[in-house]
């Protein structure tokens, strides 16, 4: 069994539970099609509000993830092994990031997440239905950033993952 990640820092957002955002995206390096992730969370608790995050209850995107609790960070290394720390250059520092499936190229969170129409960045309802959402009744604790100012738009469209499950 792999030790999870501990930590004495504060870490910024806290809610009680999360998702996780599934899509597709074609690598940078490769071309091949790679499954990528990030995560949700629905509401954020309030005592960890500041002037910065006036809406704790809208459901929010997270990317340039630094540090998660340890309970989130076993979930994501077990079942999604390939979004994990890694040395960012852009950032010059480790943090959570997809890598492809095929030839293991980082795909970095600016890749994903702030370019229009890009694996969480949807314009529109019918690409936010695109997305698959996983609900995890884990708590969720990170460092990193808050990114989509879609979240309403993603939590209210993105397909469940047990109906997609289901037609497997």
């Amino acid at each position: 069994m792999q030790l999870c990640e501990q930590t004495s820092v504060t870490l910024r957002y806290t809610s009680t539970q999360f998702s996780i955002l599934h899509s597709i995206t074609d690598c940078w390096r490769c071309g091949n099609t790679s499954l990528v992730i990030a995560l949700l969370a629905a509401v954020l608790d309030r005592e960890y509000e500041d002037a910065y995050d006036q809406n704790s209850e809208q459901p929010s995107v997270f990317a340039n993830v630094e540090l998660l609790n340890p309970e989130a960070a076993c979930i994501l290394r077990t079942e999604y092994p390939r979004y994990r720390p890694d040395y960012s250059q852009a950032q010059r520092q480790r943090v959570y990031m997809n890598h492809c499936s095929e030839c293991g190229a980082k795909l970095g969170d600016f890749y994903l997440h702030n370019e229009p129409n890009a694996a969480f960045w949807p314009l529109d309802a019918v690409s936010a239905a695109e997305l698959v959402m996983r609900r995890i009744t884990t708590p969720l604790a990170l460092l990193g950033d808050r990114t989509s100012a879609n979240g309403r738009m993603i939590f209210d469209n993105a397909t469940d993952y047990n109906e997609v499950r289901k037609t497997l």
